[in-house]
């Protein structure tokens, strides 16, 4: 073996190890990945005492902080104040979703400031692969999901279901979450897939790996069967379709669309079924009219603290489920008037715009319009749940929003 083969094997053997070390941080952003599978006693202590040193790493070796991970620790530092003013006994709580959300901007900001574009979509592409393919096979061996949600109307609990059970009516979970939101992690890796092909050339032959996890993505959406999940999927293909022929969507045509839902379905009987035709055809209740008692609740004890809002949302609290219905508005806009009032509507109204002007300059690049369609999905799919408060995995697209310029670049 010359001396230039065994430098290309060590370069690669090293290329290896760092893009796997990605795939294991980016699992300890999300635990509950393991322990649904394992029950690793101090998994999530291990989990983010690994991510604080990862963190302390970037901080010390890094020449700036972004202007994403700014705006991030703006944004979600806001609802923090809220919450050490008006609701201090979710102080810790708030924190730890607060740095989770930071970390993870900077974790993706530091891939990009340190690798080119086409090796940080790879990175990223290699930890889809990861997740989605195991997530796939526990939906395969548990059809019925591993876990079922139990609820009395208000309070609901996590209940393991046994291996072999027969799927009902019931709300369902697997690795990587519940049915109806599995959409937060299809739609990233459907997009990271789709620019992985195009950075290399556009063509499907020699892309297979994509086109692998495209498919993987979509057999998750079919067995969890949320309609939610198909709606978005449809509306991110008809965006592409869109902007293949030149048309030009820009977030504030979108928040008129969305104001016009609200008020659409709250001044509507209670009783308003959108979805009635699917619910035959998915063999389960889909009834949009369920989210407008919730709204109305939101939108009710939103209007006693109109300007700063109530702090933070333990979606345990008997509290917020009082108040509520359920534990959480169910609605990445109403969540953020509950916590931070006018204010913080405001402040992520601000946040979204801020990421959408990346695309200025570049509507006629494939890259672009790629990123920006899952953009504006998720913008639509933050109507009826909750997209960057729980988990912080859709911030994901807002990073890729950001780098438009240089998938551009390199896509050219």
């Amino acid at each position: 073996m010359n001396l230039a083969s065994m430098r290309m094997k060590i370069k690669l053997g090293k290329s290896d190890a760092v893009e796997w070390w990605y795939v294991a941080l980016f699992l300890m952003f999300f635990p509950s990945f393991v322990k649904r599978a394992i029950d690793i006693p101090y998994w999530g202590v291990v989990s983010y005492g690994t991510v604080l040193v990862n963190d302390i790493y970037i901080v010390l070796t890094r020449r700036k902080i972004t202007l994403p991970t700014v705006m991030t620790a703006v944004l979600y530092g806001y609802f923090l104040l809220t919450t050490v003013i008006f609701n201090t006994g979710e102080i810790f709580n708030c924190m730890l979703r607060t740095y989770l959300a930071i970390s993870f901007v900077l974790t993706l900001e530091y891939i990009f400031e340190k690798y080119n574009v086409k090796k940080s979509t790879h990175i990223l592409l290699e930890s889809m692969e990861f997740f989605h393919y195991i997530n796939l096979l526990s939906m395969i061996l548990y059809p019925a999901g591993m876990y079922k949600v139990v609820t009395d109307g208000i309070y609901e609990e996590i209940v393991k279901v046994e291996a072999g059970a027969v799927r009902t009516g019931q709300r369902v979970l697997w690795l990587l979450g519940h049915q109806s939101m599995m959409i937060r992690f299809t739609l990233p890796a459907i997009c990271i897939a789709l620019l992985y092909i195009y950075l290399n050339g556009g063509k499907i032959r020699g892309n297979l790996r994509s086109i692998l996890l495209i498919i993987v993505c979509i057999a998750e959406t079919l067995i969890a069967n949320s309609a939610g999940n198909y709606l978005i999927l449809v509306i991110f293909a008809l965006l592409l379709i869109l902007f293949h022929f030149k048309a030009r969507i820009k977030p504030w045509m979108i928040y008129p669309i969305i104001a016009a839902v609200y008020v659409f379905l709250l001044t509507s009987s209670s009783e308003l079924n959108l979805l009635s035709f699917l619910s035959d055809l998915m063999n389960r209740k889909v009834k949009i009219s369920t989210r407008v008692p919730i709204w109305r609740n939101t939108l009710t004890a939103w209007m006693k603290k109109p300007i700063f809002g109530w702090g933070y949302i333990n979606e345990k609290s008997t509290t917020i489920r009082e108040m509520l219905s359920l534990g959480n508005p169910h609605s990445s806009y109403l969540w953020s008037l509950f916590e931070g009032g006018v204010i913080g509507l405001a402040l992520l109204i601000c946040y979204l715009q801020k990421f959408a002007q990346r695309i200025r300059g570049c509507w006629n690049n494939k890259c672009a319009r790629i990123i920006y369609a899952a953009f504006l999905c998720t913008m639509v799919a933050m109507i009826d749940d909750d997209y960057i408060f729980r988990f912080p995995q859709m911030l994901l697209i807002f990073v890729l929003v950001y780098h438009i310029p240089s998938f551009a670049k390199a896509n050219e």
